[in-house]
């Protein structure tokens, strides 16, 4: 028979997933085998073991190992039956007590009443009774008193005085037999819980079976997998305009509903998975065709029933980069005041997951309330942009791109956005890797401003191959570009011309082009969206031009260009 040796625990450490957690106990004893390779059985009977998913226990011998043979580590349900006579005699002999005092306690009540209400009519009889001589038929020492006010008034305090003591009384006694009542009803109610004469208790514990060599001091970690744990990341990212600067707090939300709160412990964060605000607008696709719209309940402009251009709320993402490339990122300068800085998590990175060990002990209650835990906080260089859409939307946006240059991968998550210390707004991260760059919009900047106007819109009937006739539509619009600021400052405007669906249909862009302008920088992507990149001198006013024409069989009804603006 195996020795069994009860072992006290403690919560060492927590390791967080997305959505459940690694609970590590702790424990230290010494072992003297009382025979030549002792077998022994160490009972961790602290902790919540039932909430624990049982095929994940594992132990971790940290120190001794070379003393002892691990052999197992189990769960086990250990039943105890215990004999319940004993307190249900005991419970009896109470409940008659109690039913005792209560009776002496209403008996005790009852009289204080009584007296009460013959006071009360004695101060009735007295305070009614007529003064009139000819009116009293009562004795010669009851007429006195009547006729003698002295006498009244004095009886009068007397009666009322007794009154006043009856009413506190009174209520003493009532809360009395309260307390009696309480104390009977509890005892019922535990006597009714002992149900028969035996009790049987069922107690989750974990087991580690070793062999024991020799004397040793023994630390071992005893692990699990529990749910109703998880982290998301959060950020807080705070520019400075002017220094150029941009502080990552890169933070954790932790919070947990586990059976146990988890008091100073040391919590990992992990990746592994064991299972719009100051944004700018961004263009839509712009489709024509020879066919009518797929969709019956689009919006129609015109005889011809053009369909609608489309509308400002759906953007495509890649207006959340720009494909020009920009400088290199400067280093940041100092600057006179900087926030203290928050000792950062070390970084642990495997082929599939990353893991945050976070500096300091940690408290988690099990009340499913959020923790706000510092991941790493970095000074990161900054390269400003404006940004607009004219075409959608009159208000230019503040960007700012930078590289991560944590040391850690910037995971997706919740983002609270300051620029020169004033808040712009919530946004998200998207998952960023060491060494990538990212882009974050800084709100509306109107010191900066472009305006679109509609130069003309003009049809012209021509002659195509083998003489079938086309129409040409030719569009012309003036961008109107302003800096207010007193320093050089980098704009990128977008706009779009259509995306072709039918071989019949042809676009061409005439203003700007690489050849006609050499000295325009701008991009056009997979879907026709174009971007211009203008370095603004302080101070100044530019303006330039776009313009593309549309070619389609004169015949043919052409969908996508009506209401266009």
């Amino acid at each position: 028979m195996a020795r069994r040796i009860d072992v006290d625990s403690t919560l060492a450490m927590v390791t967080v997933y997305n959505n459940r957690a690694q609970l590590f106990h702790l424990a230290t004893l010494e072992l003297t085998p009382l025979t030549p390779n002792e077998d022994v059985v160490l009972v961790f009977s602290k902790g919540q073991w039932s909430e624990a998913n049982r095929s994940t226990l594992q132990v971790n011998i940290k120190e001794g190992g070379n003393a002892i043979i691990l052999r197992s580590v189990q769960f086990r349900t250990i039943t105890s039956v215990e004999d319940v006579r004993p307190q249900k005699q005991a419970l009896r002999d109470e409940i008659e007590v109690l039913v005792k005092e209560q009776r002496e306690r209403k008996d005790e009540l009852f009289v204080v009443k009584s007296t009460y209400d013959v006071y009360k009519a004695i101060l009735n009889k007295v305070n009614n009774t007529s003064r009139n001589e000819d009116d009293v038929k009562y004795s010669e020492t009851v007429t006195n008193f009547v006729l003698d006010p002295v006498a009244q008034e004095k009886m009068t305090s007397f009666v009322l005085t007794n009154l006043r003591d009856l009413t506190t009384k009174t209520r003493e006694i009532e809360a009395k037999v309260e307390d009696v009542d309480r104390r009977l009803a509890q005892a019922r109610s535990k006597l009714t819980a002992c149900g028969g004469d035996e009790k049987r208790t069922s107690t989750e514990v974990a087991e580690v079976q070793i062999v024991v060599n020799a004397a040793t001091k023994l630390q071992l970690l005893l692990s699990y997998i529990t749910n109703n744990a998880s982290w998301t990341p959060s950020y807080d990212l705070r520019v400075d305009s002017k220094q150029k600067v941009m502080t990552v707090h890169y933070n954790a939300v932790v919070r947990q509903s586990t059976l146990t709160d988890w008091n100073k412990v040391q919590l990992e964060l992990s990746t592994a998975s064991p299972h719009v605000g100051g944004d700018s607008p961004t263009l839509t696709k712009w489709n024509i065709s020879l066919r009518p719209p797929y969709s019956s309940n689009r919006n129609t402009y015109g005889p011809s029933g053009g369909a609608a251009p489309p509308p400002p709320g759906m953007m495509m993402q890649q207006m959340m980069t720009n494909v020009m490339p920009t400088a290199p990122l400067a280093p940041p300068r100092p600057s006179a005041a900087r926030p203290a800085m928050a000792e950062s998590a070390s970084v642990t990175t495997s082929s599939t997951s990353t893991t945050f060990a976070i500096v300091g002990r940690q408290t988690i209650k099990s009340d499913n309330t959020d923790v706000k835990v510092t991941v790493t906080q970095s000074d990161l260089p900054v390269h400003l942009r404006y940004s607009t859409v004219p075409k959608l939307d009159q208000h230019t946006y503040l960007k700012a791109k930078a590289i991560n240059t944590t040391g850690c991968i910037l995971l997706p998550g919740s983002v609270n956005t300051f620029a020169d210390n004033q808040f712009i707004g919530k946004s998200t991260m998207d998952s960023t890797a060491p060494d990538e760059e990212f882009w974050t919009f800084l709100g509306v900047d109107d010191d900066v401003s472009c305006t679109r106007k509609l130069a003309h819109r003009r049809f012209v009937d021509k002659s195509g191959f083998m003489g079938a006739k086309k129409t040409r539509v030719e569009y012309k619009y003036v961008f109107t570009a302003k800096n207010g600021k007193r320093s050089a400052e980098e704009l990128v405007v977008w706009d779009q011309f259509p995306v072709v669906e039918d071989k019949k249909i042809s676009v061409s862009v005439t203003c700007p082009t690489k050849d006609a302008n050499p000295g325009v920088r701008f991009e056009v992507n997979n879907l026709n969206a174009i971007e211009w990149f203008w370095d603004l001198k302080s101070n100044s006013t530019q303006t330039f031009e776009y313009s593309f024409h549309v070619d389609y069989p004169t015949d043919e009804r052409i969908t996508g260009l009506d209401g266009v603006s």
